[in-house]
């Protein structure tokens, strides 16, 4: 830190803490709108993007819940074809 050298004692002082005093005040008037700017709101890009997200997650939910039904539909089909299988086979045993 360097002190103003001044003709008269005291004055440079003062000088010094007014310079201070000006600078703490500028720094504080520009921190004040920058900190309420730290809290951003989603804008409509951000917005869409996370509908869009949900909208694929759903989606994603929804055809896996499509496979898995689709796979227990073709089980209970197989299985029932070779009930049948078996059927037709006894009766042509019991036939010959």
């Amino acid at each position: 830190m360097t002190m103003i050298k001044t003709t008269k004692p005291g004055r440079g002082t003062a000088r010094l803490f007014i310079g201070w005093a000006g600078a703490c005040l500028a720094v504080a008037a520009l921190a004040l709108p920058l900190a309420a700017c730290s809290q951003e709101k989603p804008g409509p890009a951000e917005q869409a993007g996370k509908k869009i997200d949900e909208t694929v997650d759903a989606a994603k939910a929804s055809a896996s819940q499509a496979a898995h039904d689709a796979k227990n539909l073709a089980t209970d089909a197989a299985e029932k074809t070779k009930e049948a299988a078996e059927a037709v086979k006894e009766k042509v045993k019991e036939k010959m």
